[in-house]
């Protein structure tokens, strides 16, 4: 086997799947946060925690390959995750379109002021809240099941 220069070692390898849960700590931390309204340093300290471990876990470059495949298979939940709340905003959309086309025809009004209904039920940043905990829940579920 050739010698890589910026291959990990075994201790930057174990700190990198230890990192991951401090992400998950901290992301259901941030799931309290925003149903509990904690305090507002405690807060932006757990959404620096989880966007910097992000950050590290997306943009860096020396990982195993093994961590790349998890990465990777955290990524595909996430994105899927992201495509059904835009299927469910779309289908949401639709019913508060065909609502106010109802109204039109009937009234001759038409108001798409309060077409905004998705929002109360998924608001974004509690699908950014969700994301989180899906990408690093899919790491910790994927390490276990290999």
């Amino acid at each position: 086997m050739p010698y890589d220069p910026i291959a990990p070692t075994q201790e930057e390898r174990s700190n990198i799947y230890f990192i991951q849960w401090f992400g998950l700590a901290a992301s259901i931390g941030m799931l309290i946060d925003y149903f509990a309204q904690l305090s507002d340093s405690l807060a932006q300290m757990l959404f620096m925690i989880t966007s910097a471990i992000l950050m590290i876990t997306i943009f860096s470059k020396r990982f195993d390959e093994h961590f790349y495949t998890l990465r990777d298979e955290a990524c595909r939940w996430v994105i899927g995750f992201m495509a059904l709340c835009m299927i469910v905003a779309s289908i949401s959309t639709i019913g508060d379109l065909s609502e106010h086309l109802g109204f039109w025809s009937v009234i001759g009004e038409f108001d798409l002021a309060d077409k905004d209904s998705f929002l109360f039920i998924l608001p974004p940043q509690l699908m950014m809240i969700l994301a989180c905990i899906i990408f690093f829940a899919a790491i910790q579920i994927k390490s276990f099941r290999s």
